[in-house]
């Protein structure tokens, strides 16, 4: 319940400023390109931290 009420807004907020950047950038060229590269980042991130998880 904690971490619920801890997380919970927090996610909400960064879930609405990466709705309004994507409204933003929705008309730009390079959208696919940034919705790629952030995937790939946030990829990489869980995997690290999926690897530094395991071996602990």
């Amino acid at each position: 319940l904690f971490s619920y009420t801890h997380h919970g807004p927090w996610q909400l907020e960064a879930y609405n400023v990466t709705n309004m950047r994507w409204i933003n950038e929705k008309r730009c060229q390079c959208h696919q390109l940034h919705v790629m590269r952030w995937n790939k980042h946030q990829l990489l991130q869980n995997f690290s931290a999926g690897l530094a998880h395991a071996s602990s």
